[in-house]
């Protein structure tokens, strides 16, 4: 909570080492870069003995951005049985995004995990202000609108 209130720290609660990869790489360019940028980065790190996954593809960015979809959901007709529609967010490798153990998974539910609960609070924030400041434009929409614009987004295009 306090380090929300840090406008130039970047706060990161990985649950994967690939995630915990990416991050790492993108502060070292960024702190170390060619263009140095004024940010440092608070990332909290656990000592779980889970195995660790390959990146999915194309996760790199919402890894970055807070939020990417770890599982899609298995492609099934809408009545078929076992055709669930639900979501879990949280992190992929904690409790929070995977079923408790003895308990049967849910079906279709897909699964994101969710990288920096700030940077999608700063990106929604700052949306919603450039939104104020320009009503005659078209409004933009945050970064987790967009990417869950099949289940409840409206899919516009995000800055």
């Amino acid at each position: 909570m306090l380090a929300s209130t840090v406008p130039n720290c970047k706060v990161y609660d990985p649950a994967f080492a690939y995630e915990l990869a990416v991050i790492i790489e993108d502060g070292l360019r960024r702190m170390y870069g060619e263009k140095p940028e004024d940010v440092f980065y608070y990332i909290t790190l656990y000592n779980e003995m889970i195995s660790m996954p390959a990146m999915p593809d194309g996760a790199k960015e919402g890894i970055l951005r807070g939020l990417y979809r770890y599982k899609a959901r298995p492609r099934r007709g809408l009545h078929e049985p076992g055709a669930d529609r639900g979501q879990r967010d949280g992190h992929a490798g904690r409790p929070r995004g995977r079923p408790a153990p003895g308990r049967a998974p849910r079906h279709g539910a897909e699964i994101w995990s969710a990288t920096s609960y700030k940077t999608l609070r700063e990106n929604a924030l700052a949306v919603e202000r450039w939104n104020r400041l320009h009503p005659t434009d078209v409004p933009r929409v945050p970064y987790i609108s967009h990417v869950l614009g099949a289940n409840g987004g409206s899919g516009r295009p995000w800055p």
